[in-house]
């Protein structure tokens, strides 16, 4: 199996876990939201990456995204175990953003930050006793946001741009998440954010090949 043969795989399942999800939320919503990621980790796995500190720290934020996917689909809905799970694979997502760049460029703070803040001041009054966690979350992702953007300054390749790109896609799937739990019910919002999460974790996992080089992309 080849990465593309990977991807469309991983794009089925996906759009499969999106259509269970309404349709049948305690059948195959079940089989197919975990095993879309499972693909998506089988990305740097088949792609041939060496080890480093970034894959292994990118393979170790993928390993407890999965587990956050598992604790959200206990029936007990243990939402601040997933939560916790997330916030790991964030930590580690930022971390290794972190160690492969240069020097941090710090002006993509004001915005993320100031954008942030707004979101947080609009959902905390829905959020109740998730107020302090939830605003910890919203923190952590914003600074791997940030890291992942800071790299991309830095670098300037086409692993970096994937990585900043899937990093501000799976910002988005989580504030869609937080606007349906916290704000306003909307029925497009597991869609959405399913749809984004996805696509975020896997350009992550697509920024550690060397697709250029590996003759994925041929012509870019």
């Amino acid at each position: 199996m080849n990465i593309w043969q990977l991807s469309m795989g991983i794009f089925v399942s996906g759009t499969l876990a999106i259509w269970f999800g309404y349709r049948q939320p305690e059948g195959g919503f079940y089989l197919f939201k975990p095993l879309t990621l499972l693909l998506i980790i089988l990305i740097p796995v088949l792609g041939g990456v060496s080890f480093t500190p970034l894959t292994g720290l990118i393979l170790a934020g993928l390993l407890f995204s999965l587990l956050g996917d598992i604790f959200l689909m206990l029936p007990s809905d243990p939402f601040l175990a997933g939560l916790v799970a997330f916030l790991i694979a964030h930590l580690c997502y930022g971390a290794g953003f972190l160690i492969d760049q240069g020097e941090v460029v710090f002006w993509p703070t004001l915005p993320l930050f100031s954008l942030v803040g707004v979101i947080g001041w609009l959902l905390k009054g829905g959020m109740g006793k998730m107020k302090t966690p939830g605003m910890i979350y919203m923190g952590v992702i914003t600074i791997m946001v940030w890291l992942s953007w800071s790299r991309w300054i830095n670098g300037g390749e086409l692993d970096h741009l994937l990585a900043f790109c899937g990093a501000v896609s799976f910002m988005l799937s989580d504030l869609l998440l937080a606007v349906n739990r916290f704000k306003v019910s909307f029925k497009a919002a597991r869609g959405l954010n399913l749809a984004a999460y996805y696509a975020g974790q896997c350009l992550i996992a697509l920024s550690l090949i060397d697709l250029e080089g590996g003759g994925l992309l041929p012509g870019f």
